[in-house]
């Protein structure tokens, strides 16, 4: 069973149930809830708490793979990229707005 976009209370009632495991991705601060709900029945669970995804980028190739990245699974997805890590020289290189052609394409 999947459930999505829960509240805490809901969370940690849901937790409290006795399941077989409990897979758990999401805050830390809901993470610890739903760790001590489901200790009370000794349940085993895995938890994926708060990460960062930084992505470290060649600005030639990285807009378009860190787009199909973050919107993989509508974000929902461990890897999922959060920022950018990106050299300053590149930043400078490309602080001038990417002209526009006729039909709303970008062009280098």
């Amino acid at each position: 069973m999947i459930v999505t976009g829960v509240d805490e209370e809901i969370a940690k009632a849901f937790a409290a149930l006795p399941f077989d495991h409990l897979i758990f991705t999401g805050s830390t601060r809901v993470g610890r809830l739903v760790a001590e709900a489901a200790g009370r029945n000794l349940t085993p669970i895995t938890l994926e708490l708060g990460g960062k995804s930084p992505a470290i980028v060649d600005l030639n190739t990285a807009a378009e793979r860190i787009a199909y990245a973050k919107l993989l699974n509508a974000g929902q997805t461990c890897i999922a990229p959060d920022y950018a890590l990106v050299p300053e020289a590149a930043v400078q290189a490309r602080r001038a707005p990417a002209p526009i052609t006729e039909n709303g394409v970008f062009v280098n």
